[in-house]
């Protein structure tokens, strides 16, 4: 974790203790040691899996897109950076002694690079989560599955501004899913298997959209509320992960009990996510991953 603001940065370090950090350098007052030689250093750190950072004033751009160019395409370097406004831009001076900037230019900049640029504190801590706990994806194409369509279709609204796409099933998929599933079931992508979608409902709907060639990743909504459906949906993801071996990202809202089956979940291996744009920031971070490490 590479941060220019000490609030920003025990923020992540506290979001992502469960999960391992390796290194932390808090460095927004520097003097000889920006964040490119930063990056580069973790690039070669072999205890470092995924650098994640916080930037609000930056001085060498060429500097910074070599060292992100070389480094991407060895591991993921997620980036947010704020101080986009002429306000923002003139409060990062006051408050590291470096100037903001225009952000457009930086974020052409840092794409170019191989960077996964990210709007906000979520995004950035949900795409590290992502990176962390998922293999990258063969590209940016995704199936949705829920037994509660709201969040679907809230992210449907969203697919393009994340740089995804929703890809229909095959004729044949369809038809098996059609043949198994009761005919109230919405079969489709996304696949809304509805409020009475059991964990085997989930497992038949998971195993049709994970084998069809034209997904790359899959993103299942959950509705821990829902009384039929069990908590062995944990065992049901434990199982579709291990045979497919393509990302699968979940999401949920709820108080209690949803944490707590999320937090099963997690100890499997496979993220889940509580609000939709944090769910859709992790799908393209691991598009963009394989995308720039050649999965």
């Amino acid at each position: 974790v590479l941060s220019q603001s000490g609030t920003v940065g025990v923020g992540l370090l506290e979001r992502f203790a469960e999960l391992g950090v390796s290194k932390f350098v808090s460095y927004g007052n520097r003097l000889d040691v920006d964040e490119a030689d930063l990056i580069a250093y973790l690039g070669d750190d072999p205890e470092t899996d995924v650098i994640v950072c916080y930037f609000e004033g930056l001085s060498d751009g060429r500097k910074l897109f070599n060292a992100v160019r070389d480094v991407a395409v060895r591991k993921p370097v997620v980036i947010f950076k704020s101080g986009r406004t002429p306000q923002g831009a003139r409060a990062s001076v006051s408050h590291t002694g470096f100037f903001g900037g225009t952000y457009e230019p930086w974020k052409g900049a840092l794409n170019q690079a191989g960077a996964i640029a990210v709007d906000g504190f979520e995004e950035l801590s949900a795409a590290a989560k992502a990176l962390l706990m998922q293999p990258a994806a063969g590209g940016n194409r995704v199936a949705m599955i829920s037994n509660g369509a709201g969040p679907m279709v809230q992210a449907m609204d969203l697919l393009s501004e994340f740089g995804l796409q929703l890809r229909d099933l095959s004729p044949s998929a369809v038809e098996r899913l059609k043949e198994a599933f009761p005919p109230y079931f919405i079969v489709q992508n996304p696949l809304d298997v509805t409020g009475s979608a059991t964990a085997r409902d989930y497992e038949i709907g998971l195993r049709g959209l994970l084998s069809e060639r034209e997904i790359d990743m899959v993103m299942a909504w959950f509705v821990f509320q829902d009384a039929p459906l069990e908590a062995d949906i944990v065992d049901v993801l434990t199982s579709m992960q291990a045979e497919y071996g393509k990302p699968i990202l979940c999401g949920a809202i709820g108080g209690g009990w949803t944490r707590e089956v999320s937090q099963r979940i997690e100890e499997a291996g496979i993220p889940v996510f509580h609000a939709v744009r944090e769910w859709l920031s992790a799908a393209a971070a691991l598009a963009r991953h394989g995308q720039r490490s050649g999965q």
